[in-house]
């Protein structure tokens, strides 16, 4: 992997999708806590705005950090070599979609539950997994309880 200029350069980088009140007060404090794990390399928002006030919060562990916002931001992302995986922190009626869109284009992924609204649209999108034409070697599903 590329070195960021901080020493850094073998650990994995990740984006954070999503930059809400949960990414803002709970991904990103615990990020800090394992920034000699991982390095955060961006995060995403729908808006430029909201992209950069969240990627501020965590300049102080990723210096680095980019902002990306915007289908053309998503796009960056998945097609970013560099970053290994990605943390999805949305409403759960995106959740999924975007998750499929992230795992075909070979990011390892984390999704906040619940993973959807419905878990009929939940069951039928996971099931679309096995009609797609690449290889998952590991997906770990937690499901909340109202749907077992």
């Amino acid at each position: 992997m590329a070195g960021d200029g901080n020493g850094r350069a073998e650990l994995p980088r990740i984006a954070v999708i999503g930059a809400g009140i949960f990414a803002r007060t709970q991904y990103i404090p615990r990020l800090r806590e394992i920034a000699h794990l991982v390095v955060l390399k961006s995060i995403w928002s729908r808006t430029q705005e909201s992209a950069k006030a969240a990627a501020e919060l965590a300049r102080d562990f990723a210096p680095d950090i980019e902002c990306k916002w915007g289908d053309a931001g998503l796009e960056e992302i998945m097609g970013d070599s560099s970053i290994m995986g990605v943390a999805i922190v949305l409403a759960g009626q995106v959740q999924v979609e975007l998750s499929l869109k992230m795992l075909k284009a070979g990011k390892h992924v984390i999704q906040e539950k619940p993973a959807s609204g419905c878990k009929y649209i939940l069951l039928s999108l996971y099931l679309s997994l096995a009609l797609m034409d690449f290889f998952i070697s590991f997906i770990c599903i937690i499901v909340d309880r109202r749907y077992i």
